[in-house]
């Protein structure tokens, strides 16, 4: 299947599948990089840092190498880099016929990180959606229609800001290290928010 451009709307109630899948989101980022127009012209720039979690990682459990490049101990310059840059993915499944969320392995790998350190909302890119994917992935409670051509994820509002609120304190950390104003903070957030499809209610 392949990944939703960052220009689609999406609804509240729906997040697509195949999302997270490594070479679609892999393969949008290639084709989409980001414009900068300047004094000196147009440059263009990679979209995002993928960041690609390998099956045997995802089977063991081992949290080591996302903890050492995520992890609390990481350097002031690093944050900045790592700041709403990250695409976050999983090779080794690409020949499933589920989705990256209804794998067990894949559920519990992203579910222990999400216990020890969820940095998704501070260091994931918004553009393509490996975000909703890997938030689908940590959500325990949602509703699944398939059809022989599409399928379709019903989640409840109440459970993308607990996704939210779980991630919160960690992500004000790093906004803290990070040395992140006040207002890129509030911009960043009301971002987030707005792509997990979460109203301002």
């Amino acid at each position: 299947m392949n990944a939703v451009p960052a220009t689609i709307k999406i609804n509240n109630s729906y997040l697509t599948p195949g999302s997270g899948k490594t070479n679609p989101t892999v393969r949008w980022v290639a084709q989409n990089p980001v414009k900068i127009t300047g004094a000196n012209g147009t440059k263009y720039k990679p979209a995002g840092i993928v960041y690609v979690t390998t099956r045997e990682e995802v089977e063991t459990l081992d949290v080591i190498r996302f903890l050492t490049n995520f992890g609390p101990e990481q350097p002031k310059s690093r944050l900045r880099q790592s700041h709403a840059q990250i695409i976050f993915t999983i090779t080794g499944y690409e020949d499933s016929e589920l989705d990256l969320f209804e794998i067990p392995e894949v559920r519990r790998f992203y579910g222990l990180l999400h216990e020890i350190w969820p940095c998704w909302i501070y260091a994931s890119s918004l553009l393509g959606t490996s975000l909703r994917a890997l938030a689908l992935c940590v959500i325990q409670n949602m509703t699944v229609q398939r059809t022989e051509k599409e399928c379709r994820i019903r989640v409840a509002e109440s459970e993308l800001r607990a996704f939210l609120a779980q991630s919160s304190p960690v992500t004000a950390l790093l906004h803290d290290r990070a040395g992140i104003c006040r207002r890129h903070r509030a911009c960043h957030l009301s971002a987030v928010a707005a792509y997990l499809g979460i109203s301002g209610k």
